[in-house]
Parts: C-alpha cells; sequence; structure tokens
C-alpha cells in the first residue's frame, strides 16, 4: 500500500492495509425477515451481528429503490432495523466517506 495520503480517509485509516474477510460482509437479507434493531443493542444490529460500517446509496433507505431493496422482505428489514440503526447510532458515527453513486459508507468503528 502506498505511503500518499488518501483524501476523505479517516486518519486511523491512512497507511493501513484493510484485513476484510467475506465473511465479515452482510448485506440486508442477511437479517431475519422478523424481529427489530432494538437501541440498547448500539452496535449489535441483531443478535451477534455487530456493525462496523454500513455502505447505503439512496436505494437502500427508500423501497421505490430501481435497483434493489424493492419486496416486501427488503422493507420489512429497512424499516424495523436499517433506518433505527442508522437513526440511532447517529452518536456513534465516526465519519462519512461519499463514493459518489456507489453510496456512502457509514463508519462507526474501526475496522483494521
Amino acid at each position: 500500500m502506498s505511503n500518499k495520503k488518501l483524501p476523505d480517509v479517516p486518519e486511523e485509516f491512512q497507511g493501513k492495509e484493510p484485513s476484510l474477510n467475506e465473511l465479515n460482509i452482510f448485506n440486508l437479507g442477511d437479517l431475519p425477515p422478523y424481529g427489530n434493531y432494538k437501541s440498547e443493542n448500539n452496535l449489535y444490529i441483531n443478535n451477534n451481528l455487530e456493525i462496523n460500517c454500513i455502505l447505503v446509496d439512496n436505494s437502500m433507505l427508500i423501497s421505490s429503490g430501481a435497483n434493489r431493496g424493492t419486496g416486501t422482505d427488503f422493507e420489512i428489514r429497512r424499516k424495523n432495523y436499517l433506518n433505527p440503526f442508522i437513526e440511532f447510532n447517529k452518536k456513534n458515527l465516526k465519519k462519512i466517506i461519499d463514493f459518489g453513486h456507489i453510496g456512502k459508507l457509514h463508519i462507526y468503528k474501526a475496522i483494521l
């Protein structure tokens, strides 16, 4: 990895090699279509699933998204998990990185 400073990347990520394991990457469909996020869970969206960051675009936040997240099950998960999680954890938000049309990465906890 280059030592060049990357724009819009939090200082704690500068000069570090990310260690992302595909087993630690989930999508909204991985959550059950029953139950809901509880504010006392803080960064745990469901049971033992701790959220370090979320990549969201407008179609993930609204049910009328054209490319994903439009089915009933996604609407239930969006209403019961995603939206309450994002709203409650505004206080835990460390940084938002805007990747344009890809979406915005909401970082809650260092993942390196």
